[in-house]
This record gives C-alpha cells, sequence and structure tokens, in this order.
C-alpha cells in the first residue's frame, strides 16, 4: 500500500489532504511540524510527502534538508498558501519534486500526487535491479 505523509501545521488542510487522497488508494498519515515529520520517517517508509513551507518549529525548507539527509529519493512535493519565486526556486533546488500554491486545484493534485508515486516507484525498482546486476 502507498503511503502519504502531510506535513502541515493546519489542521484543516491535513484533514482536507486525508479526505482527498484516501479514496484514490493511499494511506495517509499526518504530521503537524516537521520534528514530528522526521520522526515518522524513521519509524515508517513512505511513497511520497507532502510538505508545508511555512510551519512553526522546524520550516519546510529545514525540514526538505532533513529528508533529503535521510533519503535523497523520496518525493517531497512543497505546499505553500504564500507562493514566492525564491521559495519554489529554493525548495526545487534542495530536491522537491514540485510546489503547490495553496488553495490547490484537487485534480491537480491528484495527478501531480499519482505521477510522483509511479516515479518513485520506478526509481526504486531501477536502484534495486542495478544492486542485483552489480552482484553478479
Amino acid at each position: 500500500m502507498r503511503k502519504i505523509l502531510v506535513i502541515d501545521d493546519e489542521q484543516n488542510i491535513r484533514r482536507m489532504l486525508t479526505r482527498v487522497l484516501s479514496p484514490e488508494g493511499f494511506i495517509v498519515k499526518e504530521a503537524v511540524n516537521g520534528l514530528e515529520a522526521l520522526k515518522r520517517l524513521q519509524e515508517e517508509n513512505y511513497s511520497l510527502v507532502l510538505l508545508d513551507l511555512r510551519m512553526p518549529v522546524l520550516n519546510g525548507i529545514d525540514t526538505l534538508k532533513k529528508i533529503r539527509e535521510y533519503d535523497i529519493n523520496l518525493p517531497v512535493i512543497m505546499m505553500s498558501a504564500y507562493g514566492s519565486i525564491p521559495e519554489a526556486v529554493e525548495a526545487i533546488k534542495l530536491g522537491a519534486l514540485d510546489y503547490l500554491i495553496k488553495p490547490f486545484d484537487i485534480e491537480e493534485l491528484k495527478i501531480i500526487v499519482s505521477r510522483a508515486i509511479k516515479q518513485y516507484a520506478l526509481k526504486v525498482e531501477n536502484i534495486y535491479y542495478r544492486e542485483e546486476e552489480e552482484k553478479r
């Protein structure tokens, strides 16, 4: 089963994303801040992270940096109600796959999430086959 971690300090956003993505066949887990998210990432494997940019305790950019230390391949989609081009560019440079401005179009969100998870599955499969080939 494909698991998504939603990291956002706004409960209504977390609940909305859970309501939208669960019927699509995803298991959605929530974290209220970056520190809680990092703990969850150590406890379970996820197929995708939806990460808010502006949060207390540990902001989205710093959380993204920590996620990249943990897993360079895990797809992360940044979200923000305060979209700015410099922040989006920084997030993409740090390895975010995409950057969504709130409020986002639900159908667009579903397409982006589905595409990201498919790409991640292919990447993981490719890594596995390369490692198997190297063992021979």
